[in-house]
């Protein structure tokens, strides 16, 4: 596999996977802060809401990346397991 497909395939990865993290850590520092005795107030839900809106929104255009990359993926692989003088050919 060239190591360019690999990057592209690594940094959507790591960019899901950051993305979780900073929700989920998000989550619990609200949480924290809640057991804490700190009331919620509604700028700080309205933030937490806009947070996790644009998270989700994110992880849809990853998910829509990945859809696309594997569409070209597939298209190559199949392109490259013909042989070589079908190819010429066509």
């Amino acid at each position: 596999m060239p190591p360019e497909v690999v990057l592209v395939v690594l940094a959507g990865i790591f960019g899901l996977c950051g993305s979780i993290l900073m929700g989920y850590r998000m989550y619990f520092r609200h949480t924290e802060r809640l057991e804490a005795g700190g009331a919620a107030d509604d700028e700080s839900i309205q933030e937490l809401r806009a947070a996790v809106e644009d998270l989700q929104d994110e992880v849809h255009a990853l998910q829509k990346g990945a859809a696309g990359f594997d569409e070209r993926l597939e298209f190559t692989e199949r392109l490259l397991a013909k042989p070589r003088d079908q190819a010429k050919t066509d």
